[in-house]
């Protein structure tokens, strides 16, 4: 399943509170424009699973959950590129086996994500799923103004800044520089996870 609305139609569209799945063979799954469009995705799930390089663009609508997944196929790494500055209530990645390529997730530069709910990126041993901004040496933003403590599990970070209230940890991973708000090498203190408080 592939979704295209990239026109300036007037229109309006209502994902209810199910789940759609988008399909693996497309580069564009998730591709609208949000002029003159009226959405209601804040509590619908939305899973995208990717073998490609591909491009889920959100255009600055409010989300509820979307789950990112991703299957190691081929050799090279493979790109999934968000755009626009949007809402989720809980965002997500998974790997879902194979170490022969590794994911990339790109944010956009300069533009803040906004999460209120659950926060987590996993790679894989031996397949570190990257977690950058879309332009070297500039930061994208991840605002948790009420998440809860997060520990992201085999990731490689790069030019990300996390905001809010959650306090963000990386273990079995890899800091490649200028990122702020975020403790590598180590795990939530069980206390932080068991109660959800900062430290």
């Amino acid at each position: 399943t592939t979704f295209n609305s990239n026109n300036t139609n007037t229109r309006t569209l209502n994902l209810g509170t199910g789940t759609l799945t988008l399909g693996t063979s497309s580069s564009t799954p998730w591709n609208i424009d949000g002029t003159n469009l009226t959405a209601s995705f804040s509590n619908s799930t939305m899973v995208v699973p990717s073998t490609l390089d591909v491009t889920w663009s959100g255009a600055g609508k409010s989300y509820g959950t979307v789950a990112f997944s991703f299957t190691a196929f081929g050799s090279i790494n493979r790109v999934t590129t968000i755009t626009g500055a949007n809402t989720f209530v809980n965002l997500s990645s998974a790997h879902n086996g194979g170490t022969s390529n590794a994911p990339i997730y790109s944010f956009p530069a300069g533009t803040t994500q906004t999460i209120t709910g659950y926060f987590g990126m996993t790679g894989a041993a031996g397949s570190l799923a990257t977690i950058k901004s879309s332009t070297a040496g500039t930061r994208a933003t991840i605002n948790l103004p009420n998440v809860g403590n997060s520990t992201h599990d085999y990731i490689n970070i790069q030019d990300m800044a996390f905001t809010g209230e959650g306090k963000q940890f990386a273990t079995n991973s890899t800091d490649s520089g200028n990122n702020a708000e975020i403790r590598m090498g180590v795990a939530m203190p069980a206390r932080q996870a068991l109660l959800g408080c900062g430290i």
